[in-house]
């Protein structure tokens, strides 16, 4: 269902076991271009402190494929870019079997560009 006044990116909300979860496509959040959903897209749910409030929200994915723990002394510091105010998304980088992973930082993804999100009454 989608909502008025909101950020492009907000696609609407669904009930997850009775809880209204408002939805971001991941996509449009970082400025990518966008994808047609298909068959592995997915909505990954998490729990995010959006404004000072603890919330589930979900993430609209390309798609996944493994969850897994990190060590927070195995992030490394993302590198500064000028006039990337994105780049606050990012917590940092963290390298798993050769991959460079970028870890974001969720509760931030519903915090930038005017997306303010409260609890329900």
């Amino acid at each position: 269902m989608p909502i008025p006044n909101t950020p492009h990116y907000i696609k609407g909300v669904i009930n997850i076991r009775g809880d209204v979860v408002a939805i971001a496509d991941l996509r449009e959040r970082l400025g990518l271009p966008r994808l047609e959903y298909g068959a592995t897209t997915v909505i990954v749910v998490l729990r995010v402190n959006a404004g000072g409030h603890e919330r589930v929200m979900g993430v609209i994915v390309d798609a996944m494929s493994d969850v897994t723990n990190v060590a927070q002394s195995t992030i490394k510091t993302l590198p500064m870019f000028k006039n990337s105010h994105e780049a606050s998304l990012a917590k940092g980088i963290v390298m798993l079997e050769a991959k460079m992973i970028t870890i974001l930082d969720v509760d931030r993804i519903f915090e930038m560009s005017g997306a303010k999100f409260v609890p329900a009454a």
